[in-house]
């Protein structure tokens, strides 16, 4: 069973990889606008994704039901990882790959290697840890979790690309 710091890094490191995304289609496709627009399309469909997927997980846990058993979770987080996936996909093709480094790419193409269904699994995982420590908590741990939820939110694509 996973900690509750474990539990909001998988979240965070979802974040991450998509705000990387967008950091670098602003860093290497600044100069085509169309496939910037493409880009920031992707990015948003993502990120909405993914700030659902957290608004979903915010409600499974005022709810009693469980989000393993969540049928409107589980539609969530499959929208969320698709477009997830779709968007490293764009970013991963179009950045130039320097020899000798280990940079961004390199960080996105390990998330892309990782399967959907372990991705599913681990959030999965992660969203029952929630549920179970929120459900036995005091209000104040309550409200700490639905803050630390709050905070894994993706940012809008000009605030990342910062334009």
């Amino acid at each position: 069973m996973q900690t509750l710091g474990a539990t909001i890094r998988v979240l965070a490191e979802e974040r991450v990889r998509g705000e990387n995304a967008a950091a670098m289609i602003g860093r290497y496709i600044h100069g085509d606008a169309a496939l910037l627009a493409t880009g920031e399309q992707l990015y948003t469909e993502a990120q909405a994704a993914f700030n659902g997927l957290i608004a979903q997980l915010q409600l499974e846990l005022a709810e009693t039901r469980k989000p393993s058993e969540s049928e409107d979770f589980g539609k969530a987080l499959a929208a969320a990882v698709e477009k997830r996936k779709v968007l490293l996909a764009f970013t991963a093709d179009r950045i130039p790959q320097e020899k000798g480094t280990k940079g961004l790419e390199a960080l996105i193409g390990e998330a892309l290697a990782a399967s959907v269904g372990e991705l599913i699994s681990g959030v999965t995982e992660a969203a029952m840890t929630l549920w179970r420590e929120f459900r036995g908590a005091r209000q104040e741990r309550r409200d700490e979790i639905r803050d630390r939820l709050e905070a894994e939110r993706w940012r809008p694509f000009t605030t990342v690309v910062g334009g």
